[in-house]
């Protein structure tokens, strides 16, 4: 079920973009995200702001890419990229690992989430 799935979404893309490997790039920087929201968001903070800003960078990328047609879409990817890495590590030094410190994110609660 995983297989053609993701095979669609990269036929989806490749269309999209008109660019194959612009298409399987920003497919993949999408896939770290994700993994990076599932494995390391954990408090509450992160929770609420990551996907935000995550969703104001891609739509800045994304309007870059479609108003400028024949603009630099690999070094608009890049800084995408640079600017995702630099929110990655922000949450991870400023949220996460001190919430780690000082236990309020172990194994018994491992999402700062109120029940």
């Amino acid at each position: 079920v995983f297989v053609p799935i993701m095979v669609g979404i990269l036929f989806f893309l490749f269309e999209f973009f008109s660019d194959r490997l612009l298409a399987f790039m920003v497919l993949s920087v999408v896939w770290m995200c994700e993994v990076f929201s599932v494995m390391s968001v954990r408090t509450a903070t992160a929770i609420r702001f990551y996907p935000k800003i995550t969703f104001v960078y891609f739509s800045m990328f994304y309007t870059y890419f479609f108003s400028f047609p024949f603009g630099f879409g690999y070094l608009a990817l890049i800084t995408l990229v640079l600017f995702l890495l630099h929110l990655m590590v922000h949450f991870l030094n400023n949220y996460e690992i001190p919430a780690l410190m000082q236990r309020r994110v172990r194994i018994d609660r491992p999402r700062m989430m109120r029940l």
